[in-house]
């Protein structure tokens, strides 16, 4: 028997004798065989910067700080300026007029986050002339992935509102004289489509020509001197935006003495990995949930009505209200940390503040969006247990969310301290602080469940007030029910429902605020000695429930117990709650003074 390669070879040889009798059987037909067309060859570097150069829309480049680095001859026709005018400067002062500068700030921050925009847009011609472009904005990404900037494909919207018809049938002539508004509409989607794919093909090679040494392409065609003249200003262009981003740094250190600022080359060494323990004194933060703010299309999107246009266009400059600029804050000592990021005590405007800084490997698209929805959670969210949100940073370079500190740190820690004294009177005045937080965001409307109620996220002030944070994984409940989560949060504080992955509402709240009673009872960990995967098939699977100490007041008892109802169903509101603890506060109140009047009439017994 043969060698498994001696098989193959005969197999070939098989099929080679078929293929040449198939060829003499057609040969003996009478028609004519035509083989397939040959594909287009390759373009060349040289024609693909032709065929840039060449469109009949202007296509401009700009990087991720706003300056531009490409201008080709179709923009310096619709503009005005020239290559070696335009090159360099910033997109914004140049093109845009004073009244629309708010707007266009919020466009551009918007595309150097690497999202998508068109629509229509009023500029400024050099000559002072205004008028409004028509324009598509796409992501501009370097060989490796890095958003480097933007393309900006644009021509005069007059092309799209103007109908001019040479040779036409009278019919249609007299139709389009009785049209009152020309039909743009499926002109302008199949341009701007085909432009789209047109730039996204180039754009490999237009990458390639800005990096160094690769000049010479341009000296072959003379007739293009305004490229010659600006390549290498637009490397220069490129290298000082790394050299910026290298400078302006992403990042905070873990570790830093407490009181000292944080210099910009510490900054930059730390996020580059970071965990987080459950539970831990710093787990302050928690992975994100999932929400797409939409950026495939513009604000002023001609495919929109005015009234969506306007609601998107609110939503974007309001934006401006909250913006905090990186260089206001002053960064002090780490105070936690978390999957997501890093929280550092900070200066604002001469306040001290908490500065939840995301870590910049972590800008994904899902962490981003995640961001935005904390922040539209809680720039609306106003309730003295609820902690107050100050601002946000939303640069290429950094995210992050400013709100007020609390200086003694979260519940969690202050539980797992021996040395701090909590008296049952001040756990109960705790218990209502953050009964009285959840029933407000219960019942906003639509209703707000946090899904990742946990004494880590939970602060207290130095008048020992709590107040709820973190709102990453908070979900708006517009339905009866929430879709499943993917069980994101900290296994020993969810409901047993979240944990199995099922449908859960706003009661899955109301387990997790029992688990805080049983530690506010117990001063312990919940499920200390097991693991998170041990917890998920202890509680959402085995119905097993923490043991509540004999020693605990069988009202408080009875209470966590109705938080741990199997059927979420079955579980009080947190008004009932706020019921039942305020009736217990007054219990409490009566036995200390009455326990205070008796050992003040005690030394008077001895005398």
């Amino acid at each position: 028997m043969g060698t498994p390669a001696e098989g193959h070879v005969m197999k070939i040889q098989a099929l080679e004798d078929r293929q040449a009798e198939l060829w003499e059987e057609m040969s003996k037909l009478d028609c004519i065989f035509i083989p397939p067309p040959k594909s287009r060859y390759e373009f060349t570097e040289s024609e693909y910067l032709n065929i840039l150069q060449s469109m009949g829309q202007a296509v401009h480049i700009f990087g991720l700080d706003g300056r531009l680095f490409y201008w080709s001859h179709s923009a310096e026709n619709l503009y005005g300026y020239t290559s070696a005018e335009a090159v360099g400067r910033d997109i914004c002062e140049l093109l845009v007029s004073n009244h629309d500068m708010a707007l266009a700030q919020v466009i551009l921050r918007r595309c150097t986050m690497g999202q998508t925009w068109t629509g229509q847009f009023p500029v400024t011609h050099k000559t002072g002339r205004k008028f409004t472009i028509m324009a598509t904005t796409t992501p501009f990404h370097d060989d490796d992935g890095t958003l480097i900037g933007s393309i900006c494909v644009s021509c005069d919207s007059k092309l799209f509102t103007d109908t001019q018809v040479s040779i036409s049938d009278p019919q249609e002539d007299d139709m389009s004289r009785d049209a009152d508004q020309p039909q743009p509409q499926p002109l302008l989607t199949a341009t701007v489509s085909k432009i789209t794919k047109l730039v996204s093909r180039v754009s490999n090679t237009v990458r390639s020509k800005m990096k160094i040494g690769k000049s010479n392409l341009f000296r072959k065609n003379k007739n293009r001197g305004s490229l010659q003249a600006n390549h290498g200003l637009c490397e220069a262009v490129l290298s000082d935006h790394r050299e910026d981003e290298i400078s302006i740094g992403a990042n905070t250190p873990r570790d830093y003495p407490r009181g000292t600022p944080v210099r910009e080359q510490d900054f930059n060494q730390a996020h580059s990995t970071v965990t987080s323990e459950i539970p831990t004194s710093s787990d302050y933060n928690r992975s994100w949930s999932s929400y797409y703010f939409n950026s495939g299309s513009s604000a002023c999107s001609c495919g929109s009505s005015s009234s969506s246009a306007t609601r998107k266009l609110d939503a974007e400059i309001d934006c401006l209200n909250y913006e905090i600029m990186w260089e206001d804050l002053i960064v002090r000592e780490q105070i936690g940390e978390g999957s997501c990021g890093t929280v550092y005590r900070g200066l604002w405007c001469g306040s001290d503040v908490a500065i939840k800084v995301f870590s910049k490997e972590e800008y994904s698209q899902e962490v981003t969006s995640s961001f935005r929805q904390e922040v539209s959670l809680m720039k609306r969210l106003r309730h003295p247990n609820i902690l107050l949100f100050m601002g946000a940073v939303t640069s290429p370079q950094r995210l992050c969310i400013v709100t007020e500190f609390l200086p003694r740190g979260s519940l969690f820690r202050l539980l797992q301290r021996s040395k701090s004294k909590l008296d049952w009177r001040r756990r109960i005045h705790m218990a209502l602080d953050i009964a009285r937080g959840m029933n407000y965001l219960h019942n906003c409307n639509p209703p707000i469940v946090h899904c990742d109620l946990k004494s880590s996220n939970l602060l207290v002030d130095k008048n020992w007030s709590v107040k709820i944070a973190d709102f990453g994984l908070s979900t708006v409940k517009h339905e009866t029910y929430l879709t499943a989560r993917n069980a994101k949060g900290t296994p020993q504080w969810m409901a047993p429902e979240v944990l199995r992955n099922e449908r859960s509402n706003e009661k899955s709240d109301l387990y997790s605020f029992g688990v805080i009673l049983w530690e506010l009872a117990t001063r312990r960990i919940p499920w200390e000695n097991l693991n998170a995967m041990q917890v998920i098939g202890a509680v959402g699977f085995m119905d097993e429930r923490l043991d509540i100490p004999e020693d605990v007041d069988p009202t408080w008892g009875s209470i966590i117990e109705s938080c741990w109802r199997r059927e979420p169903q079955s579980r009080p509101t947190f008004q009932e709650l706020l019921v039942k603890l305020k009736d217990l506060q007054k219990q409490y109140a009566k036995q200390f003074q009455a326990t205070r009047a008796a050992s003040a009439d005690a030394p008077l017994k001895q005398v």
